[in-house]
């Protein structure tokens, strides 16, 4: 579970616990390709801040049993179910800074549902080989939030997601599977994919209750690397893999408020 905001994080000693230790759980979305979504809260306590942090990761699973094969068999078997979680043993969240990156795997449970909520496990220990780094940033208690919808583009197409792009409370955490309509896709590059694109749609509050939904086709524009103007996008939405709302307030909520409810988290 998430080290809740308040509690007695013990120390070793006379040694300070690291203020970004903590059992870090990730969303994971992908077949052909894995990605693992750090499940965040806003922590703005300088000594006590482990999972202030929006953390994307392009991921290869290894270890006994081919755990690939067995999370992709078992997402395919059950093609109603939208969240896989990955519960990893204990790790200092900055290591994954890709400016002085020290951390390069990931190793723990994979469990069909949200683990926190009575999720199945089906692979009891696997590792995560990071790939690479899609997203990393820390949240800011001074930043600005957007004001229209902001989310990171990313994947490898076919399969390619949004993730919304999470700034200070009160906000939300959501990934959806998307599709590009038309010629825009054959402008984006592996590379650019590969580091997210950040896509803004014009004219949408930026709020949980205006987000993208499934089935809904929506005109965006890309900004993409070394380039002023943005690139129309047209996007259609399929799947919401996630959704969260009350774990991003302050003070955070574990329970399911209406919106969540709603979307069937």
């Amino acid at each position: 579970m998430h080290n809740m905001p308040g509690m007695h994080r013990p120390t070793v000693g006379e040694t300070k616990t690291p203020p970004t230790l903590g059992v870090h759980n990730q969303m994971m979305v992908g077949e052909q390709t894995i990605y693992l979504s750090h499940l965040p809260m806003f922590m703005f306590d300088p000594e006590d801040h482990p999972h202030n942090f929006q953390v994307i990761l392009e991921v290869t699973l290894s270890g006994p049993d081919n755990p690939q094969a067995t999370y992709v068999n078992d997402r395919t078997q059950n093609p109603h179910e939208r969240m896989y979680t990955m519960q990893p043993d204990a790790f200092e969240m900055i290591e994954f800074d890709p400016q002085h990156p020290k951390r390069h795997s990931l190793t723990g449970a994979i469990f069909r549902g949200h683990l926190e909520r009575g999720g199945k496990r089906i692979i009891d220990r696997a590792v995560a080989q990071v790939v690479n780094t899609v997203y990393f940033h820390a949240f800011d208690p001074n930043a600005a939030s957007p004001a229209q919808l902001d989310y990171l583009l990313f994947g490898r197409a076919p399969e390619l997601f949004l993730a919304h792009v999470i700034t200070k409370p009160p906000d939300f955490d959501q990934i959806l599977a998307v599709t590009i309509i038309g010629p825009a896709l054959s402008a984006l590059t592996a590379n650019e994919l590969s580091r997210g694109v950040r896509v803004s749609i014009p004219g949408r509050a930026n709020t949980a209750h205006t987000r993208i939904t499934t089935g809904e086709r929506v005109a965006g524009q890309a900004q993409l690397a070394g380039t002023q103007a943005a690139q129309p996008l047209e996007l259609e939405a399929s799947t919401e893999f996630y959704f969260e709302e009350g774990e991003l307030r302050l003070p955070m909520t574990m329970h399911q408020t209406p919106e969540e409810r709603a979307a069937g988290f």
